[in-house]
C-alpha cells in the first residue's frame, strides 16, 4: 500500500499492475537464458512436474488478486 499498488481493501491499483509487469518482464528477460539451455522438451516437462503445484496455489486462490 506505501508504493500505491495495493488499495485500503487490498485490490491492485493500475500502479500495482504497472509493477507486475515490469517485474515479469524483468524475470522473463533474466532468465530467458536458463529456459534456452533447458530447450522446449525441458520446458514441457518442468510444467508437468510443477502442475500440481500450481493446482494447489490456483485452489485456493492465490492468482485471483492479481487478476
Amino acid at each position: 500500500a506505501a508504493l500505491g499498488w495495493v488499495n485500503a481493501d487490498g485490490t491492485v491499483t493500475l500502479e500495482g499492475v504497472a509493477a507486475r509487469n515490469r517485474i515479469e518482464a524483468e524475470t522473463d528477460r533474466l532468465c530467458e537464458p536458463i529456459w534456452r539451455s533447458v530447450g522446449d522438451g525441458g520446458a514441457a516437462r518442468f510444467g508437468e512436474l510443477i502442475l500440481p503445484i500450481h493446482t494447489a496455489i490456483d485452489a485456493v486462490g492465490t492468482y485471483a488478486v492479481l487478476g
